[in-house]
Parts: C-alpha cells; sequence; structure tokens
C-alpha cells in the first residue's frame, strides 16, 4: 500500500493540483479543488482498495498519553538508581508524591526498587 496525505493552505492546493482543466496536474484533479473548504485542507491519495482503506482507518488506534484525572491502565515498578532521562528539576516532585527519591551527581537518584501502584489511583491536577 502506497498512500501520502497532503496537508497545506487551500490557495497553495488549489495552485498545485490545478484549479481549471488545461492546468491541472492530472485529469480531473480540478474537480477536486472544488471540494477544498476552510482556512486548510488535506487531501489523501493512496492506491489501495477503498474497503482496505476503511478497515485500516477503523482499526487505528493512535496511543493516548495520560493526563491530569486519567486512570492508570498498566503496572509498573521503578528500579534503583539513576532515573535516566528525567530532569533534576522533577526530583521535589516526585518527592512530593512519595516517591524515596534523592539528588546524586545533579542527576535523580532511586534508592530502593519500589513497585508502582496496583490500585491504579486517578491523579488530580494538584498532584
Amino acid at each position: 500500500m502506497v498512500s501520502r496525505f497532503f496537508m497545506g493552505k487551500n490557495k497553495l492546493m488549489i495552485f498545485a493540483l490545478g484549479r481549471v482543466p488545461n492546468v491541472e496536474c492530472k485529469p480531473n484533479m480540478y474537480q477536486l479543488t472544488q471540494r477544498l473548504t476552510g482556512n486548510a485542507s488535506g487531501v489523501f491519495f493512496t492506491n489501495s482498495k477503498p474497503d482496505e482503506v476503511i478497515k485500516y482507518f477503523d482499526q487505528f488506534e493512535e496511543p493516548h498519553y495520560p493526563k491530569s484525572g486519567f486512570i492508570a491502565t498498566d503496572d509498573f515498578s521503578l528500579t534503583a538508581g539513576p532515573l535516566v532521562g528525567q530532569p533534576f528539576s522533577l526530583e521535589p516532585q516526585l518527592r512530593a508524591l512519595g516517591l524515596p527519591t534523592r539528588l546524586k551527581d545533579g542527576m535523580t537518584d532511586g534508592p530502593t526498587d519500589r513497585p508502582g501502584p496496583t490500585h491504579r489511583p486517578t491523579h488530580r491536577p494538584t498532584d
């Protein structure tokens, strides 16, 4: 399956695809430009059959990253040692949440192995 999304301002899309039949990039492409509305549009081109495309987008799921108020769906645990990739400025917030941490050589360090919550608590904006 070879597919492409083209997105951009409508005037640019209309210019690229062709406003009238004598300047269009492919036959009948000017008819598509008449359907571009709003401030910006996107066009999806593919060589796949319509039922394959519909099936793909019906099954497609974008990951949802947790925000305030979300309930944890997975169990996790933190191992002892430095928290790689976490800024040192995050250490006070982790400590306020009850995680025993300390700053060691400018890195946030977890002194002991610690299991994460298994009861899947709801996090509030104040956490």
